[in-house]
């Protein structure tokens, strides 16, 4: 048996969380007492430690515009903070790190490698190495027997490809990766960094943007055919919404868990679900789990299949996004965009339409993937036209709307109650609606649709 455990960056920030003991004065059981004998392997996926991964982001977008780089020892404070002491092969790997960073730092020659996108993901890649070899070392040093599986190493079993950036998955090469990887590791806890993979054809690195680590876990959870996923966190499962007291949802279907996820929901995003929704139609149910990382088997969210349907709300969710309109011969489009790993809502879909809601922390991506689309139009001799607005919100109700009339009109006046404009609609899934409104509403939205919708009507 196997199970994949997914722990993001707060889950492995500091010991104590890891292992157990006492932080800030509150005893803490850690997360490897809690899954000691929980099966005969257990893949361990690192999310980057706190905010490593935006201090590189901001490193390596100073060292694009700066001559002189200082102040950039945040990317491996937090690792410092547990003062370990490292075996010789892991200095050997965190020095390459710092070797990098050292020769971007020094030498402003070397940073024209910036512009070849293998060498800024091996970079992005850096703070799940860092924790992936931090989380191996308090293993053993715990006296678990652990193996650590780094992305340079051969046996490395996730296989991407595609854009260097937003790489997609290569399920295939990475089943048959991870069956070696299973029969030939010689301990029962193998710990491997999350984020990316390795394109086998070019033998460089590739991210997975946006929640890297959540779509690596769930492709490793079909690589692996584990019994469980559990994706670990710091808060007790998915929550009915972002806001202080709410509840945590129990039960989520695959769809229903797809459609929240594209309103921000705290979730695996719906192209991360890809992996588990391979499982479901070879006939295959493993239990997927979303719990406190310190309290595994309190709350939780699991994810099915099917889950009963209610009739009533399950959350309220809202995201800041960019919305793009193309107008003309948009065939394609929405071909292209799932291709290239662009997540997105459908606004409006007509043959010479297309309106689209877009997260808009991959903005540089997306922004990439519309140039080429655009241009090769240009050149086919068939242009067509693109109007973008930034500075966009987009809300919605998951649950409750399924064979339900008037549905539409009551959310839509929930808002305008709150002095909300609703600009357009959008439908992440059949049981679901969407808006689009002003990037400034989407907070207050979500708290008047969660207090009217959830609060009052439980």
């Amino acid at each position: 048996m196997t199970t994949i455990i997914k722990a993001g960056g707060s889950s492995v920030a500091t010991a104590a969380r890891l292992t157990g003991g006492y932080e800030n004065g509150a005893k803490l059981p850690g997360i490897y007492p809690q899954i000691q004998g929980m099966d005969d392997r257990i893949i361990f996926i690192t999310s980057a430690q706190g905010k490593t991964t935006n201090n590189i982001k901001d490193f390596i977008a100073a060292a694009r515009g700066s001559d002189k780089l200082t102040g950039f020892d945040d990317i491996f404070s937090n690792s410092k903070h547990l003062n370990l002491i490292y075996s010789p092969a892991s200095r050997g790997r965190r020095y390459s790190m710092e070797t990098d960073i050292q020769k971007l730092r020094e030498n402003p020659s070397a940073r024209k490698e910036l512009n070849d996108p293998s060498y800024e993901a091996k970079l992005h890649m850096m703070g799940e190495r860092i924790a992936a070899i931090d989380a191996w070392e308090l293993a053993v040093q715990s006296g678990i027997h652990a193996e650590l599986v780094d992305i340079f190493d051969e046996p490395f079993p996730l296989s991407v490809r595609g854009d260097y950036m937003n790489a997609g998955i290569d399920f295939e090469d990475s089943s048959a990766r991870t069956e070696y990887l299973l029969k030939n590791a010689k301990a029962p806890l193998i710990i491997i960094p999350g984020y990316g993979g390795m394109n086998r054809h070019t033998k460089t690195p590739g991210i997975l943007a946006r929640g890297g680590s959540d779509r690596a876990a769930i492709a490793m959870q079909y690589a692996a055919h584990a019994d469980e996923l559990w994706i670990l966190t710091d808060i007790d499962g998915i929550k009915t919404a972002n806001v202080p007291g709410a509840e945590t949802v129990p039960v989520l279907g695959i769809y229903d868990a797809k459609a929240a996820a594209t309103l921000g929901v705290k979730l695996p995003g719906a192209k991360s679900l890809e992996g588990l929704e391979m499982r479901y139609r070879m006939g295959e149910e493993p239990g997927v789990y979303i719990a406190h990382a310190q309290q595994m088997n309190g709350n939780r969210t699991s994810i099915v299949k099917n889950a009963p349907n209610t009739g009533t709300i399950i959350l309220v969710g809202g995201r800041p996004v960019d919305v793009y309109t193309f107008t003309g011969n948009v065939k394609k489009i929405e071909d292209t965009m799932r291709g290239r790993n662009v997540e997105f809502a459908g606004i409006r879909v007509n043959p010479d339409e297309a309106c689209m809601a877009v997260p808009n922390e991959n903005r540089d991506h997306t922004n990439s993937v519309v140039r080429d689309f655009l241009d090769k139009k240009r050149r086919a001799g068939t242009p067509i036209d693109m109007e973008y607005e930034e500075g966009k919100g987009y809300i919605g109700v998951v649950g409750g709307v399924r064979r339900r009339t008037g549905m539409l009109a009551r959310f839509s006046g929930l808002l305008a109650n709150e002095e909300i404009n609703v600009e357009d609609c959008a439908d992440p899934s059949r049981n679901s609606i969407g808006f689009i409104i002003d990037g400034k509403d989407v907070s207050p939205g979500i708290e008047a649709l969660y207090r009217r919708l959830i609060l009052q009507q439980s």
